[in-house]
């Protein structure tokens, strides 16, 4: 909400006052007035706007053992035919195709997160 705020406000914005307000509003707990920059703290800015890409990376570890363990440990590591077509099937669309689709086809299934839950000693593939 307070990124929302401060990008579709026309006018200009006084982000430790916005925050403090909103903080106050939401929470029904004082920041300590403006004096407090909560906004410019990094501990804020990591959990505000890093959650979003540290989840995204735990989805690539989650895919890449799959695609390690499904593709390439299977068929073996030095498989070029298995790298030029995951280069092909999933690389090379870029950004013109959904991703997904793209390692779906790669894999010939749906990913899942048998071979990331094994690489935790989860379970056992």
């Amino acid at each position: 909400m307070y990124d929302l705020a401060i990008y579709n406000s026309a006018d200009t914005v006084d982000a430790n006052t916005l925050f403090n307000s909103m903080n106050t509003d939401i929470s029904l707990i004082s920041c300590g007035g403006t004096r407090t920059f909560v906004v410019a703290k990094l501990g804020y800015f990591i959990k505000h706007t890093l959650a979003s890409k540290y989840y995204a990376h735990l989805w690539s570890q989650v895919n890449s053992a799959d695609i390690l363990h499904s593709c390439f440990l299977k068929d073996g590591i030095d498989m070029s035919e298995v790298g030029m077509a995951f280069r092909t099937i999933v690389l090379e669309a870029g950004g013109s195709k959904d991703s997904m689709d793209g390692l779906s086809m790669f894999l010939g299934r749906e990913p899942n997160t048998r071979a990331f839950l094994c690489s935790l000693g989860a379970n056992s593939i």
